[in-house]
């Protein structure tokens, strides 16, 4: 004879109960209860009127594992030997082991829960500010880690004024053009001085790149491919001469060692031994980008 199921007890669309699926695939097998047990507690709770997430608490008792209500959040599975959270754009995305139970994860996620909602918030003011980022002459951009204007100048081109430090544009421009010329004046400066600082490591670190490029990577500052090849986002121009020198001296590593293993980290302290200083202040600039909307 069938047993009667309850609607919430079901997963939607199938014909698999969530008890089975629940007791298999997520918890394992359990110590003080069966399937029996649990189909018992449904169909009581059912009858009850009591919501899935009760039930669940009700079975938990006699476990002695909590069973909370958190964040929702997207899970991928890959060969990572960790669990880790990552929250952008207010998604919560949880990455696991392959093999990790359901459980193990929620239990982490939910012992994390104040700092996802702290990183939620920041996320939400970081989201605000750049939703109302605009540029228009006059305005305060960073160039190598220094606040400098962006003025109008009669004509066509665009550049920057070193002797008087501002960014020159042409006039009657709207705020998204603006903004379109100052990325075509960083991309120019970074190509120039970027290059002349690799060349300069490059020399007393005795490797020599196949390329540099610039690129417009917004979660990456810079990167070194199989081939030799260094590429930075243009972006890495509005930090301090000594973050640039950092991330210039981390790719030139990557010639030598294609890892972070201690071997890499020897290289980078051996030319930079106040290098973590200069990784930290890195994350100044990344939190003021996370406000601001280059596209």
């Amino acid at each position: 004879m069938n047993k009667p199921r309850c609607q919430w007890a079901m997963y939607a669309g199938g014909d698999t109960p969530l008890y089975i699926d629940y007791h298999d695939n997520e918890w394992g097998r359990p110590v003080h209860d069966d399937n029996k047990l649990f189909e018992m507690l449904i169909l009581e709770g059912a009858q009850a009127g009591l919501s899935w997430i009760t039930v669940l608490k009700k079975r938990e008792n006699y476990r002695g594992v909590e069973v909370c209500e958190m964040h929702n959040y997207t899970l991928t599975r890959s060969k990572r030997k960790t669990i880790a959270i990552y929250v952008r754009d207010g998604i919560v995305e949880v990455r696991s082991p392959l093999k990790t139970h359901k459980s193990e994860i929620d239990k982490f996620v939910k012992s994390k829960e104040k700092w996802i909602e702290n990183t939620l918030a920041k996320s939400a003011e970081s989201k605000n500010q750049r939703d109302n980022f605009t540029l228009n002459y006059g305005s305060q951009i960073l160039y190598r880690g220094s606040e400098i204007s962006i003025v109008a100048k009669h004509g066509n081109r665009v550049g920057f004024d070193s002797e008087n430090r501002h960014f020159y544009l042409p006039p009657n421009l709207s705020s998204e053009q603006i903004k379109s010329a100052c990325i075509q004046v960083y991309r120019m400066l970074s190509k120039c001085d970027l290059t002349e600082k690799v060349l300069r490591f490059a020399k007393s670190m005795n490797v020599m790149p196949t390329a540099v490029k610039i690129n417009s990577a917004k979660t990456r500052w810079g990167s070194c491919s199989g081939r030799k090849s260094l590429n930075f986002s243009w972006r890495l121009i509005m930090a301090g001469d000594d973050v640039i020198d950092y991330v210039v001296v981390h790719e030139l590593a990557h010639i030598t060692e294609m890892n972070h293993s201690e071997r890499f980290w020897a290289i980078v302290e051996s030319v930079l031994p106040d290098y973590r200083e200069r990784k930290s202040r890195l994350k100044s600039l990344q939190k003021r980008l996370c406000g601001e909307d280059w596209g």
